[in-house]
């Protein structure tokens, strides 16, 4: 989870239970105003070092104890959990270890916590069948709703209708990547830390009839030396993602890609014929307002017409130019 998180491009602060309340967040409001989010390992967390989380039913069992009495609770992230609605998604959880976190967030009723028609939500395929858990919800929390069918479904379902509630774009982030780039393709190269930028602008090349690729399945290896290689070389336009947080990073194969790119780049030098296209995504146009190229972004780079596209965004004449090249490199333009 929070390696997805993370390479997802989302700024995440990790917790690890050890079982005493110095786990908790110093000032949960706060870390609310400032949008930090946080990721909780209730159960200890397994690194190197360390041998304190739980692994068998009896360290789990060690935990929960813990994690139920006062005198060791992170009673601001439990307080905190009783005033939100809470889902449970895909988590595979026993009977008895899905009642227990049930029962923690079902500590409401009392002066502190009034019932303001919170809601529980446990999105498992399993969940339905079964029964002893079906019993419990319907006589001890019958605020719970299961949730039936594939737990990615509903996450689906759950963003189209918080992005309509927005106002925001619901283009399909679960649009399907290509494992070969289309013939003409845009090639989008980018660090990991803007994973969810490039996600947002491929969909929206995609929904424009845009043929685009990016390298979301493969890993490593000699395969850059290789396929990456072949695909820079033939792409129609290649585009690198530019974010701050991207140019601070000194090593990735990110780099290797605006490398040969410009180095292909150059073979054209004097037929302004330039296949390179740079597209900012920081929500903050930084980059482009620079007086001189920012540290860790190469000058051929710098020199490009480049696009401020926040979050991946892209503007109605960046689509068209792109199109456009497109029809170009096919011999389908007019």
């Amino acid at each position: 989870m929070e390696i997805a998180l993370t390479q997802s491009g989302s700024q995440v602060e990790s917790r690890s239970y050890q079982g005493a309340k110095k786990d908790d967040v110093d000032d949960l409001e706060a870390a609310h105003r400032d949008n930090r989010r946080f990721l909780y390992y209730l159960l200890g967390k397994a690194r190197k070092g360390n041998f304190d989380f739980a692994v068998c039913d009896v360290e789990v069992l060690r935990y929960l104890i813990k994690l139920h009495d006062a005198s060791y609770r992170p009673e601001r992230l439990f307080d905190t959990l009783r005033e939100k609605h809470l889902l449970l998604l895909g988590v595979n959880f026993s009977d008895w270890l899905a009642r227990f976190f049930l029962w923690l967030a079902k500590a409401r009723a009392n002066e502190n916590f009034p019932n303001r028609a919170l809601r529980e939500y446990l999105a498992d395929q399993k969940a339905r069948d079964d029964k002893p858990l079906v019993v419990f919800l319907k006589h001890f929390s019958d605020t719970t709703r299961v949730v039936e069918g594939d737990p990615e479904k509903f996450v689906e379902e759950l963003y189209r209708r918080w992005a309509a509630s927005k106002g925001q774009d619901q283009t399909d982030y679960k649009i399907k990547i290509p494992e070969e780039m289309p013939q003409f393709g845009i090639f989008l190269s980018y660090s990991r830390t803007d994973q969810a930028a490039v996600q947002n602008f491929y969909a929206q090349l995609t929904a424009a009839g845009i043929p685009a690729w990016y390298d979301a399945r493969l890993e490593g290896g000699d395969l850059w030396r290789d396929k990456i290689r072949s695909y820079i070389e033939t792409c129609s336009v290649f585009i690198p993602i530019l974010s701050v947080d991207a140019l601070r990073r000194e090593k990735g194969i990110f780099r290797a890609e605006w490398r040969q790119a410009v180095e292909l780049d150059q073979t054209r030098y004097g037929t302004l014929q330039t296949g390179i296209i740079p597209i900012v995504v920081d929500s903050k146009d930084e980059i482009l307002k620079a007086t001189k190229p920012l540290q860790g972004l190469p000058d051929a780079l710098a020199e490009s017409q480049m696009y401020h596209c926040p979050g991946g965004k892209a503007t109605r004449e960046l689509l068209d130019r792109l199109k456009r090249l497109v029809q170009k490199a096919s011999g389908t333009g007019a």
